[in-house]
């Protein structure tokens, strides 16, 4: 099959622009590593590894790492809209 479609002037599209961050610029891109390095940071709760208290009937540690899983899943939305290489949008995906 022909593509009909005319040649695209988007540098990502035609892989001029590699390793270029999706829409957000470099300063969104450092933020998010620096809360990706926090997130990291906070990943282990030493400090409620005696804690006995319960939050809604739950251990506050639990409820800790339910909100931790809350803050990686922003954070990998953060990542893939605002780090994400350019240049790897569209490879691989083959129209029918």
């Amino acid at each position: 099959m022909s593509d009909d479609r005319e040649p695209s002037a988007d540098p990502a599209a035609t892989g001029a622009d590699h390793g270029a961050p999706a829409p957000g610029g470099s300063r969104a891109r450092g933020m998010v590593y620096v809360l990706l390095g926090i997130l990291y940071l906070l990943h282990n709760d030493l400090w409620l590894w005696d804690d006995g208290r319960l939050v809604a009937g739950l251990p506050v540690g639990l409820v800790y790492h339910v909100a931790f899983c809350a803050a990686a899943s922003v954070m990998l939305y953060l990542l893939v809209t605002h780090a994400w290489p350019a240049h790897l949008d569209g490879q691989g995906e083959e129209q029918p």
